[in-house]
């Protein structure tokens, strides 16, 4: 018997589906189910035979779906998870029915990483992930900020402000030191890394190291990348992450990351893929879908899996009242 194609989905129709504000009368979901059906479809066949090898004629078949072949994921809050429920609460129960991917939202940022408290909750979370079946990313070995709270321990921000001559190199060797830990720690757990997070805004590390170089072409970040890949089990993937790329119109931060992923390519780092944060703050930050698809084909150029990494709406524009705004967001 012949099975027809099955349902799929194509990556850029996944992303582009809430859009609808922009959509050519409809005309772009026409051309999105046509990839659909061109890139996440296909037959197969299914011969039905008795023990003899014969085919066993009207035989009767069900198939049912035992796993997506996407990650649909989301963010966790560890301290959430570990501390404020237990084993049939809703916040449980809905992410082992609802996901099969997530990632901690604080606990795996190297400040946290390195107290204990934070280390702890991290390795309970990522247990109970991988017992309940969801792949788990790593976000992120670093983040090279000073703002939010989280991200850098207090002697790296300390010397990186300092002046001292020997502050670049004090700060290569602790970066490194800390990509061999955290890649090492969770070796054998996580299937993805955000190795470098917003490096065209939050350079604060690279500026000390390599001082006097571009922020797209700082040549430690090669070197954090090769630590990552050393540190990690084979086969994982190592992600590059940045925001307003697809997200708003800021051409110039979508040349910096452009700029970077060529730069790590041409010096033989591991790059596993690209990664695109997806913080629409403001309804008026959204792109068309036929935009959209522009801008993913743009960075495919490159030869890498593109993967949405982060994704949340919120903030204004989205409708005068708070139904309009969640049947906005919704769709």
């Amino acid at each position: 018997m012949i099975v027809k194609k099955l349902p799929g989905m194509l990556v850029a129709a996944m992303f582009i589906g809430w859009c609808a504000h922009a959509d050519d009368n409809g005309q772009w979901r026409e051309r999105a189910e046509t990839m659909i059906v061109k890139h996440r479809k296909a037959e197969f066949s299914i011969r039905v035979v008795d023990r003899k090898g014969q085919p066993v004629p009207h035989a009767k078949i069900e198939a049912a779906m035992t796993r997506h072949a996407f990650g649909f994921g989301t963010a966790v809050n560890a301290d959430l998870l570990c501390n404020q429920t237990d084993a049939d609460h809703p916040y449980r129960r809905h992410l082992s029915e609802l996901f099969n991917v997530a990632v901690l939202e604080n606990a795996m940022k190297w400040k946290a990483f390195e107290q204990p408290n934070g280390r702890a909750a991290a390795d309970h979370t990522v247990r109970w992930l991988m017992d309940n079946k969801m792949r788990v990313r790593g976000h992120t070995m670093l983040w090279q900020t000073f703002k939010y709270g989280v991200p850098m321990p207090k002697d790296v921000e300390e010397m990186a402000k300092s002046g001292k001559p020997e502050a670049a190199e004090w700060l290569r060797t602790r970066s490194l030191e800390h990509i061999a830990a955290i890649g090492g720690h969770y070796r054998d757990q996580v299937f993805d890394w955000d190795v470098l997070n917003e490096q065209v805004s939050e350079h604060e590390l690279t500026k000390v190291i390599n001082p006097g170089v571009p922020l797209t072409g700082a040549p430690v970040m090669v070197e954090w990348f090769k630590a990552a890949e050393k540190a990690t089990a084979p086969g994982t993937r190592l992600i590059i992450n940045d925001f307003h790329i697809l997200v708003g119109n800021d051409e110039g931060h979508r040349n910096k990351y452009e700029q970077i992923i060529r730069y790590l390519q041409a010096e033989g780092a591991p790059l596993g893929g690209i990664g695109f944060q997806g913080h629409f703050y403001n309804a008026k930050l959204r792109n068309s879908p036929d935009r959209l698809y522009e801008i993913l084909d743009r960075f495919a150029a490159f030869g890498l899996p593109l993967i949405v990494t982060e994704f949340d709406m919120f903030g204004g524009n989205w409708g005068e009242s708070a139904d309009e705004a969640e049947r906005t967001q919704a769709e």
